[in-house]
């Protein structure tokens, strides 16, 4: 299928999304500061360790507390930037999605989608487009256009569209079992193929 045509295929999914604005500085300063995390969380998993061999239920504690800290963070975090699972629909021009607050027009962003079946992550340059109302979501819906330059990345959510053309078009043949099915009749009983009551469709 050639991309002209790939670009008015468009998949509705729920997926795990992050977002940050595009600018050097902002990027530069969000990756010092998860550098910093890492660097912390190695020097108290250090100490947990050396803790754990002289008294293990105050180790434990400890460890529960800075989980704790750490989940804590993270919903400050989902509040604005993400990671957040969200409604979406997908195309290979761009992606509009739910998010808590609006984002401003003409933004430049970097966004990053978990794509199934692998669960990849993968990280686009968009902008912002001109919010469109809407009445099917009590959300605000954010639109954005990804930006030239990243047919790599691009290409990875040409192979997730094929990939959920394909299973919503593929047919499950299995059969569950009703009340009148026993381990003794299971193996002798049989469903007519052309009986849709058998079947169903991959959502």
């Amino acid at each position: 299928m050639i991309v002209e045509q790939r670009e008015h295929l468009r998949v509705n999914d729920r997926l795990i999304i992050a977002w940050r604005p595009a600018s050097s500085d902002d990027l530069a300063a969000q990756s010092a500061r998860d550098v910093m995390l890492l660097k912390t969380n190695q020097t108290i998993l250090q100490g947990l360790n050396t803790v754990q061999q002289s008294d293990p239920i105050t180790a434990r504690a400890l460890e529960r507390i800075n989980h704790k800290l750490d989940l804590v963070a993270d919903d400050s975090k989902a509040s604005v930037f993400g990671p957040s699972l969200s409604r979406v629909n997908l195309s290979y021009s761009g992606l509009a999605f739910e998010w808590s607050v609006q984002l401003s027009s003409g933004l430049p962003i970097r966004l990053t989608l978990t794509l199934p079946p692998a669960n990849r992550q993968i990280t686009f340059n968009a902008t912002v487009l001109e919010p469109e109302s809407t009445q099917t979501s009590s959300r605000p819906i954010v639109r954005c256009q990804f930006t030239k330059g990243q047919d790599d990345r691009l290409r990875v959510v040409q192979r997730y569209i094929d990939y959920m053309q394909m299973i919503r078009d593929e047919k499950n043949k299995l059969v569950a079992p009703n009340n009148g099915d026993t381990a003794g009749n299971q193996q002798t009983k049989t469903t007519p193929s052309s009986n849709s009551m058998g079947l169903f469709h991959f959502r």
